[in-house]
Order: structure tokens, then C-alpha cells, then sequence
């Protein structure tokens, strides 16, 4: 029996990004499930779309609901429900190993000089990073008991194809430097992030397969930036650029760590030689993906040749093998 990739989430942003990725590359038979497949809030739907379930099978947990789309105390009952009600599911038919995508947000609101590490104490402060850690504790419990690997990815800002609708904050400032002309940017802007192409995502969570990762990872490149250099690199690639707005900090914005800095040893301990894309390149694939689907910015590029006669797919392939 040829061993699956189960990918719960087929329909969301990260989701269907890995399920294109992993059709394309096909080493594994492939089953991806949308929400309406398999709603996780209702146990029978995941009885019946999971009846095929094997012990060599991997699941991929991108299903949950999201921040952008609700973040109170309901949408965290209903994330620890959806992992509960899978788990209590699948408890008799284990499978081999489940990845399961979290936040670096689990570890709270850290003082500017902090870098983030996998070994730093857990302190989620709001409901979506709490329904998070509270997750990945179900999940750890389940491995334990049925010798299944966890792996835990936790996601620093992920960002690519199919993140619009404000999904990631590189679609915020793309959007509006494009739409409106200017970016507005709350505070002085210096706010450090750290933003991983869709794709390296996918290549991460391929080489944790291979090894049958049983850990936790933080999911950054290691290269933090703030808005303005974000802004910085998107003008270079329009022929109009866009202005910058400066406004104040609103009073009723949680609480965030201003500073996100990462220590991503780790990864290249587990994965020698491993290479994430360069910030500026990824905009650059992500602004050949939006030209192809928005035919009308071609109009505002600064070099309408960089490549938007090849498909996004084929230069994400080339970067990922350079």
C-alpha cells in the first residue's frame, strides 16, 4: 500500500498551497480534505473521510480557525474541539506521524533583546495562541500514547499565492501599495518580523517526513525586517513607487513582541544545507503570481520581463533546487 499524505485544510492559504506542491511533485499518494470533507466539529464527518486511515499514513493538520477570522473565546473552544474530536476518532487507528502547523505566538509577548528559541518557556496571552498550545498538548498526549511522531511546526509569518484577503502582512502592504499608492504603517515601523515563503514551508515539511520528526520547530528564516524594508523592496519592482503614511499607534492593538528575532539553529542541525528563499526574491515570485492572476498590474512593473511568461510553479521549483 502506497503511503499517503493526508492533508487536513486543503481549501486554506497553507493548505492548498501544500496540497499543489505535493501533487506536483508526487513521490506520495495524496488525499486532501477541505473543511466541507472533513469537518472536524463533526465527528462523523471525520469517520467517514478518515475510514482509509493506515498506520504508515502521515496527517497534516492546517485545518482551524484562524485569527484574521475570529479570535475569542469561542473560536478557541471550537480549535481544541476540532483536534479533540479527531484525535478521539482516530484513536484505535493511529497513524504514523502528524504534523501539525502552530505559531511562534505560543511564547507571548517578549521583552525587545529576547531571541526566539524552541526551548523558551511557553506563555501563550490570547485566545488563538492558546488554542494553539492547548493543541499541540493534545496532540503530544496522543503521540505518547500511540507511538505516533508529532511534529510541531511552529509558524513565524508565512506568506505566498493565495494569502490574499489580508492573510499574511505582505499581502496588507502588496495590497495596498498597489491599490491605494500608499502603505500606511502604525507606529515608527521599526517592528522586526521574520516572513517564510509558502514554498519553504512545504520543503520543511517534507524533509520532517523523511526523518519522521518527533520534535518542535520554529518555521523562520532567521532574518528579521521591518515594515519599511518590506515597503523598500516592493518599490523597487513597481514603476510607480508607493508613498509611505506614518500614523499612531492605536491604544486598543494587543500586545505583540516589537523585536521577533529567531535563533533557527535547529533547522540546519536537522536539515544540513537547507536554504530559504531570500525575502526579496519571494516578492518577487509573489509579485509574478499576482500579475498572472491580476493582468492589470503588469501595467505598474517596473521590468515587465522578470519572467511572468513562466509559470510561478516552475521558478519556485528552480529556486527551491538552486
Amino acid at each position: 500500500m502506497s503511503q499517503k499524505i493526508i492533508i487536513l485544510g486543503s481549501n486554506g492559504f497553507i493548505g492548498s498551497w501544500l496540497t499543489r506542491r505535493f501533487q506536483e511533485d508526487g513521490v506520495f499518494f495524496l488525499k486532501a480534505l477541505s473543511s466541507q470533507d472533513c469537518d472536524l466539529l463533526r465527528p462523523e464527518s471525520i469517520e467517514r473521510s478518515l475510514s482509509d486511515l493506515h498506520r504508515d499514513d502521515i496527517l497534516v493538520l492546517a485545518s482551524a480557525v484562524a485569527r484574521l477570522k475570529e479570535n475569542s473565546f469561542e473560536a478557541l473552544l471550537k480549535n481544541l474541539q476540532m483536534v479533540e474530536n479527531l484525535l478521539r476518532t482516530i484513536k484505535d487507528n493511529p497513524p504514523q506521524q502528524i504534523v501539525f502547523l502552530s505559531s511562534v505566538d505560543v511564547y507571548g509577548v517578549l521583552s525587545d533583546d529576547t531571541v526566539i528559541h524552541e526551548e523558551l518557556p511557553i506563555n501563550p496571552q490570547e485566545y488563538y495562541s492558546i488554542a494553539k498550545f492547548g493543541c499541540e498538548s493534545l496532540l503530544r498526549q496522543y503521540g505518547q500514547l500511540n507511538d505516533t511522531c508529532l511534529t510541531v511546526l511552529r509558524l513565524s509569518g508565512v506568506y505566498g499565492p493565495g494569502d490574499d484577503g489580508g492573510k499574511s502582512n505582505i499581502n496588507k502592504i502588496f495590497e495596498s501599495a498597489v491599490n491605494e499608492g500608499k502603505v500606511c504603517i502604525m507606529g515608527d515601523g521599526k517592528n522586526l518580523r521574520d516572513y517564510v515563503w509558502v514554498d519553504d514551508l512545504y520543503r520543511i515539511i517534507v524533509e520532517t517526513v523523511k526523518i519522521r520528526l518527533n520534535d518542535t520547530l520554529n518555521v523562520a528564516t532567521g532574518e528579521s525586517v521591518c515594515v519599511l524594508e518590506i515597503v523598500d523592496i516592493i518599490n523597487t519592482l513597481l514603476s510607480k513607487p508607493c508613498a509611505i503614511e506614518m500614523k499612531n499607534q492605536s491604544m486598543n492593538v494587543r500586545p505583540r513582541t516589537r523585536f521577533m528575532q529567531f535563533d533557527t539553529s535547529l533547522i540546519y542541525r536537522l536539515f544540513p544545507g537547507f536554504k530559504f528563499t531570500p525575502l526579496k526574491e519571494g516578492i518577487r515570485l509573489y509579485l509574478n503570481y499576482q500579475e498572472a492572476i491580476q493582468p492589470r498590474l503588469k501595467d505598474i512593473r517596473l521590468n515587465p520581463d522578470l519572467s511572468i511568461v513562466q509559470s510561478v510553479a516552475r521558478e519556485i521549483s528552480k529556486t527551491a533546487r538552486d
